[in-house]
């Protein structure tokens, strides 16, 4: 990949990454006004576009138990932690692999 592709792929990447941080931001801003249905709604398009973003399950998970819908706050409450579990494994296996690499060198 030329640099000026790795740019443009970071560049992208920045600029998704911004915006679901101002979705979620937005989706707290609106559960602290009380409007939980609306919160959902934002909260559901972080996830919608990036399924790993795990403060927009933690955001569902709170504005569904603002709600009442106990149910689904549990739900968006395991998935935020199964996320956070997949990738705390995923970091650890590759910091096991890199170490097992420097090691046969």
């Amino acid at each position: 990949m030329k640099l000026l592709e790795k740019h443009a792929v970071r560049l992208h990447v920045e600029q998704e990454i911004a915006s679901l941080e101002a979705r979620v931001a937005e989706g707290r801003e609106l559960l602290e006004a009380g409007f939980a249905r609306e919160a959902v709604r934002e909260f559901r398009l972080c996830v919608d576009a990036e399924t790993l973003c795990v403060p927009a399950w933690e955001g569902l998970a709170a504005a569904h138990q603002r709600l009442g819908h106990e149910e689904e706050s549990e739900s968006c409450r395991q998935m935020a932690q199964c996320i956070c579990e997949s990738l705390e494994c995923r970091r650890i296996e590759a910091a096991v692999r890199a170490e097992r690499r420097l090691q046969r060198r």
